[in-house]
């Protein structure tokens, strides 16, 4: 008889996570396809085995779905179109990558509309390997972008200088009474579309300035 793949090691305490999270969805309909949930020893391990797990019958509104498992589990979701199904991501608070399969046209516009940091066409994770595409998350995940131009860009601090030339610091006039009347008259020039208006903002100007 064949004996089962060994499985990965993972921290006790993401298998617990991962157990309740598990079993809430098994309660709320969510069924097994593949694998099984392993046994949760008494003797306090620091590490537990555990093969891939697969589930169907998810909802995006279960915690399989929303949290945070760093473990090998897949969750199945059924929808009847594409629109369902970014409507769907969008409800997990997570958005690091995605993959989209399909005709290229109709990939890379679902692409668009899907918010994770990085999008990979046709392929799982392996293209966004690349050192020139740039890879970060979006709401809760990650802490910016790495690799590519915008991971450059995350790796420096911008800083500005401005310089003034002249004397003329009006700006730094005691203020008057005339000052309300100026800035109207100024507003005026600058934003209405009525020409009579702007010229008679401009005399405004002329007289008190």
């Amino acid at each position: 008889r064949p004996t089962r793949p060994a499985g990965f090691q993972f921290p006790v305490a993401v298998v617990k996570q991962l157990n309740a999270a598990v079993q809430q969805a098994l309660r709320e309909g969510a069924q097994i396809a593949h694998g099984e949930l392993p046994d949760l020893p008494s003797n306090n391990p620091s590490h537990l085995s555990m093969r891939p797990l697969v589930l169907r019958g998810v909802n995006p509104r279960m915690n399989i779905v929303r949290d945070d498992i760093f473990a090998p589990i897949v969750s199945l979701l059924t929808v009847p179109n594409m629109s369902s199904a970014i409507e769907a991501d969008r409800v997990c608070p997570y958005h690091l990558g995605a993959s989209v399969f399909g005709s290229r046209v109709d990939a890379e516009q679902w692409g668009q509309q899907i918010r994770a940091g990085c999008v990979v066409i046709n392929d799982v994770v392996v293209p966004s390997a690349d050192p020139r595409v740039s890879f970060g998350g979006c709401a809760q995940s990650g802490w910016g972008s790495t690799r590519g131009w915008e991971g450059l860009l995350e790796m420096t601090r911008p800083k500005s200088i401005c310089t003034r030339f002249g004397n003329w610091l009006p700006h730094l006039d005691r203020a008057n009474v005339e000052n309300a009347s100026v800035m109207s008259a100024l507003l005026t020039l600058l934003h209405s579309p009525n020409w009579r208006n702007k010229f008679a903002s401009i005399r405004t100007l002329i007289t008190r300035g």
